[in-house]
């Protein structure tokens, strides 16, 4: 059954592909971070064929964030078992994004690719067991007004770790992201794993040592004026 619903949205994109060309359209298609197998049908990853994906689109937009979905737990259904919805995380890291983007390259052509890059951090209770509930999609940066530590991307030794207040701010050096301890205005622990300028300049490096020319924020409006600028600039 699932090969055939592989089958049948092969024949549908080459089907709409065809139809979009003859009046002079482009086709483009959203994409997981890389096919993680499926708990139900193991023999497939997912419900489209990354070849006739790559064959078919103009572009393909690669979705390289919740590498941990803040809303994947304590659901009803078959979504709780998705790797993506075990444990706590980043939206994404840089060597995720990298192995991802290696993964598609492999398929589909670096100049049809878009890769995706977060603009929103996750943050999760850090009581024990989550706190018994799911964490949220946060804006950018730390959790506060206070400065992260300014540990520079580029040839960092280690991680970075500094408290401002209420707010401890660690550079995960192996992530190329921050990490931020503090606790809510009621005293409770939390932890939100960031998404600021400083990762999304990793992600943007990384783009270019894998030849892909084209990124795309998740959601465009979420992204502050400092990961717009830096994006600007590495387009240039």
């Amino acid at each position: 059954d699932g090969l055939r619903i592989v089958s049948s949205f092969s024949d549908y994109l080459r089907a709409l592909s065809t139809a979009l060309h003859a009046h002079g359209l482009k086709l483009s298609q959203c994409v997981g971070s890389y096919p993680k197998p499926d708990q139900r049908t193991a023999e497939i990853a997912t419900f489209y064929d990354p070849q006739v994906v790559g064959e078919a689109n103009d572009v393909v937009r690669v979705m390289n964030y919740d590498m941990y979905y803040v809303g994947g737990r304590n659901l009803k259904g078959s979504i709780t078992s998705r790797p993506d919805c075990v444990g706590m995380g980043p939206a994404a890291t840089q060597p995720w994004a990298e192995m991802s983007m290696r993964w598609w390259l492999a398929r589909v052509p670096a100049s049809k690719l878009v890769m995706g890059v977060p603009a929103y951090s996750n943050d999760y209770s850090a009581l024990p067991f989550f706190g018994g509930a799911n964490g949220s999609q946060a804006g950018i940066g730390p959790p506060s007004s206070s400065e992260p530590c300014r540990c520079p991307s580029d040839g960092c030794p280690g991680p970075c770790r500094q408290s401002s207040g209420p707010v401890e701010s660690i550079w995960e050096f192996d992530r190329q992201s921050y990490t931020y301890m503090y606790t809510d205005p009621d005293g409770r622990p939390r932890i939100r794993y960031g998404t600021e300028v400083e990762s999304t300049k990793a992600l943007l490096r990384t783009a270019t040592k894998l030849g892909v020319d084209q990124v795309g924020f998740w959601t465009f409006n979420l992204a502050d004026e400092a990961m717009v600028n830096a994006t600007l600039e590495w387009a240039s």
